[in-house]
């Protein structure tokens, strides 16, 4: 199964740190690394997972800058993209 959504999530993210104030940067890199170790563990993500960590986009995204809420939606739609993938619920 890829998990290319989950480091193009990721890497999303990372791009848009510095157009965020601190404290939204600092949590926006937090989900950043949180979907790059998803992205690069050995064994399988679970629904209840993807849905923690779509909760938390969402967070940010209801928090930050246009430029922010872009980069944001485009990582969820990666994140959903994967999570389609997914078997299961």
């Amino acid at each position: 199964m890829t998990r290319e959504q989950l480091q193009s999530a990721s890497d999303r993210l990372r791009d848009v740190t510095a157009e965020a104030p601190e404290e939204l940067a600092a949590r926006i890199e937090d989900q950043a690394d949180r979907l790059h170790d998803l992205a690069e563990r050995d064994y399988s993500v679970d629904h209840g997972t993807l849905a923690r960590v779509e909760t938390k986009l969402g967070n940010l995204k209801d928090d930050g800058p246009s430029s922010v809420e872009e980069a944001v939606d485009a990582a969820l739609e990666d994140v959903r993209a994967f999570r389609s993938t997914v078997e299961g619920v």
